[in-house]
Formats: structure tokens, sequence, C-alpha cells
């Protein structure tokens, strides 16, 4: 159980990095999103919405094994944490794409930003 929390660990903290490339450096730029919002934003906002959930899904998982045994104390508490910075950052990185393309195009996006 240990390797596969460590495993969850792991991939939160891709998912950490790969939040915070999107924040540093967009996706796509003015003109990409101006040409077609079809082919930018919205499989974006699919993609950031399947990650959120698998995000979701793992920190319950997580959860569940917080209260499993003692043993598993510390290693769930740092997966959890990574967990939720990952969807910190996924999730800002979604806002600010969205932000652009309602300044390029000025189409404004549904409940949160449009994952919904």
């Amino acid at each position: 159980m240990k390797s596969f929390l460590a495993v969850l660990v792991a991939i939160a903290l891709a998912a950490i990095v790969n939040g915070a490339w999107q924040i540093l450096s967009p996706p796509y730029s003015d003109a990409q999103i101006a040409a077609s919002l079809v082919d930018t934003w919205q499989p974006h906002a699919f993609v950031t919405g399947v990650v959120l959930a698998l995000l979701f899904t793992a920190g319950c998982v997580v959860l569940a094994c917080l209260f499993a045994g003692r043993h598993l104390r510390r290693i769930s508490c740092v997966a959890l944490l990574a967990i939720f910075v990952a969807i910190g950052t996924q999730f800002a990185g979604h806002v600010l794409l969205s932000h652009q393309a309602t300044r390029v195009t000025g189409q404004t996006f549904g409940a949160l930003y449009g994952l919904l």
C-alpha cells in the first residue's frame, strides 16, 4: 500500500509541474485562440475536467488510506497535500486560459469556467 501511495504522490507531483507550466507559459497564443476556440479551449477544458476528476478520486482513496492504519498516516498526508496542490494548480491554469479566451474572443463560460 505504501508503494501505491508513493505512486500517487509522483502522479500528483507531475500534475503540479504541469499546472505550474500552464500558469507560467499559456498553452495557446492569442492568435490560436482567436482562430479556433473549438481546437484550443474546448479540448483543454475537457482534459482539465478529466484530470481534476481523477485527482479527486485519488484524493478520496488517499483519505480512506489515511484512516486505514497508523503506519500509512504520514505518506497518506503527503499524498493528500500533493493532490490538493495538484488540483489547485490544474484549476488555476484552466482559469487563466479561460480569462485569456474571454479577453481574446469575448466568449464567456459557464459554471467553474466551463468545467460544468
